[in-house]
């Protein structure tokens, strides 16, 4: 079994564990990327990655830019008070979330 790697810059909440409960995974489904196109998987104006392996983490985002294998990234502007404020209002209306701390994140995600 190999092992590949998608690079991603978002605005994004972040868990430290996978808060997907069973009864919510064919929901969730809807918004998760597939790591090995470079197509972006968007639902509703989000995404989710979530770390399938350990559990350590879910994102729920706007994905800004995404790279896959070793393709790199571009440069992008990624900050703007407007998308926080927007895609905070998308987890509250979708996911029940009040008050998400939504931050910049860039990361390897490995799956």
């Amino acid at each position: 079994m190999g092992v590949a790697r998608t690079d991603y810059v978002m605005m994004a909440m972040k868990w430290d564990c996978c808060f997907i409960e069973d009864e919510e995974i064919d929901i969730v489904e809807l918004y998760e990327d597939n790591g090995y196109t470079q197509k972006i998987t968007e639902y509703k104006g989000l995404t989710v990655v979530s770390d399938g392996m350990n559990g350590k983490y879910t994102f729920i985002d706007k994905v800004l830019a995404k790279a896959i294998n070793y393709e790199g990234l571009p440069p992008i502007d990624c900050y703007t008070k407007k998308g926080l404020k927007k895609i905070k209002s998308l987890i509250t209306d979708q996911f029940g979330i009040h008050l998400p701390n939504v931050k910049v994140w860039v990361f390897t995600h490995w799956h």
